[in-house]
Order: C-alpha cells, then structure tokens, then sequence
C-alpha cells in the first residue's frame, strides 16, 4: 500500500471517529437537558450544541434574558440625603427590606387566594417560597413591619376575583428578590410618597384546570416591580379620593374620621380601627 492511499485511509478513519463521538456527546446532552428539565441544563446543552456544531451566536435570546436581573433606576443616592433631613429617624435601609418582604407577601397571596391567609394587612404570615424573607425572630420581624393601606390589600384582592373568573391560579415561586432602589421620592398635600423599583426573579405561570396556560413552571422570569409607600403627615389635607384608599374614613357610612384614637364612628356608632398616620404603609404594587 502507498504512502498517499494509507494517509487517506487514516485521515477517513480520523472523521469518522470524530463524527461518531460528536453525535455520543449530542446524544448525552438531550438526555440530561430531557432529565432536568431545567433552564440552566437548556442552557448549557444549547451552548455545547453551537461549540460542536460551529454555529455559535444563535442562542434564543429568552434564554439569556432569563438569567440576567433587569434593571432598574435606582436614585437612593440622590434621594436619601433630602429623606434623611425630611425623617432623621428613618431606617431606609429597614424600610426597604420591609418593602420588599410586602411585596413577596403580596406574591405569595395571590397565590394562595387569600390576602388574609398571607397577613397583608396584620404582617403576620408565611411565605415559604420566599428565600430568607422571614429569618429574623419575632421580635425582630415585629421592627421590621411595614404597614399596608387598604388599597394595597384590595389590589391583591381583586387580582384574586379576577383569577378566580377565570377558574385559573397564578403561581410565584423561588422568589428571589436582587436590588432595590429608590425610584422617586414626592411630597404632597398632607402625605410624603416613596417609590420604590425592584428586580426579582421567579419562578410564574397561570394554571387552569391542572393545565399550565401561561408562563413556565422550569423557566426563571426576570420581573421588576414598582412599589409605593405612603406617609401621611396631615389627615385633613388628603384629597378626598385618597381617604378611602388609606382607610381614613368610615367603611360602613364613608364619614370622615376625624380623631385619630377613635374606635367607633361618630356617625353611625361602627366599629373603627385606628387610623395609623405618620407611619409608613405600602400602598400600590405594579410590574413596570
């Protein structure tokens, strides 16, 4: 045999060996993608995929976006110093933590189908998707609570009604909360609002009928949300279509509660709870 006709034999038998342990490796990396059905093992066997195949740069942009927080505008900076002046007892960095364990209690919630099951409004509850939300003690988590308007809880409420039309259950799960920060800070007439912007991730998808509809129980979303916490300083110069919002008037007879401390309705006798001004309360969640 020549020298030419064995290099070529060799150079043949090369590829195909070549070939065949490509094709082994794509093979192993759709049975595990198949095994763990997870968003890291798509990942990974994608970009294993495109190294073997030379095809690189096409990964699915979902796929990438997935893994990286959003982004928010955050202006702490700017806005503690003039908040600092405004409240010098003011622990943000509490406030913010507060916040942000409202808003997974929201989540959690909306889940569950009960605003009263996950404490809304009392701050007393469990959220077991939640990573670390509630490690402290009692006690300290008592420091902790930030209070809740009644808007905030309705909100909650009628996105409950709303999936509960729908014969549908929205889930939030492996909540994890990056960064937040403050987005905007505004005083107005009676009441000092701070906006807050936050980058979660989870785990979200609607169910119906046993049947996932909407979103993915294995892929993680990146969400951001917008949170509004109010301070009311002046009761009696709160426009009149806030009253309601932050529970400062009569839910039975909508008369205006004028004393701070009263328990009963000067009107019409019902039982009232008292008003808690110059405290700060989450009032409005939004996904931005």
């Amino acid at each position: 045999m020549d020298p030419f006709t064995a290099t070529i034999i060799v150079i043949v038998i090369v590829v195909i060996a070549a070939g065949v342990l490509a094709m082994n490796v794509l093979r192993a990396i759709r049975s595990v993608r198949r095994a763990a059905g997870s968003e890291a093992a798509r990942l990974v066997g994608k970009m294993a995929e495109e190294l073997l195949s030379g095809e690189t740069g096409t990964l699915p942009s979902d796929l990438m976006t997935s893994q990286q927080p959003r982004s928010i505008s955050d202006m702490t900076s700017v806005y503690a110093p003039r908040l600092a002046k405004d409240f010098p007892d003011l622990n943000l960095k509490q406030l913010i933590s507060s916040a942000e364990n409202k808003l997974c209690a929201a989540l959690f919630a909306i889940m569950q189908g009960s605003a009263e099951e996950a404490g809304v409004q009392s701050g007393i509850g469990n959220y077991p998707s939640v990573e670390d939300a509630y490690s402290a003690d009692s006690d300290e988590r008592a420091q902790l609570f930030l209070g809740a308007t009644p808007d905030f809880a309705a909100q909650i409420q009628r996105r409950i009604d709303s999936l509960e039309t729908e014969g549908q259950t929205e889930c939030f799960e492996r909540i994890k909360i990056h960064k937040s920060g403050i987005y905007s800070y505004q005083k107005t007439a009676g009441t000092c609002v701070i906006t807050l912007q936050t980058a979660i991730e989870y785990l979200h998808y609607i169910k119906q009928n046993g049947i996932v509809v909407s979103g993915s129980p294995q892929m993680i979303e990146q969400a951001r949300y917008n949170l509004t916490i109010l301070y009311i300083q002046d009761i009696s110069s709160l426009p009149s279509s806030l009253t309601t919002a932050v529970g400062v008037t009569c839910p039975n007879c909508g008369a205006p509660v004028k004393g701070l401390g009263n328990r009963q309705c000067e009107f019409c006798g019902s039982a009232l709870q008292a008003i808690d001004i110059r405290i700060w309360r989450i009032n409005q969640f939004a996904e931005s």
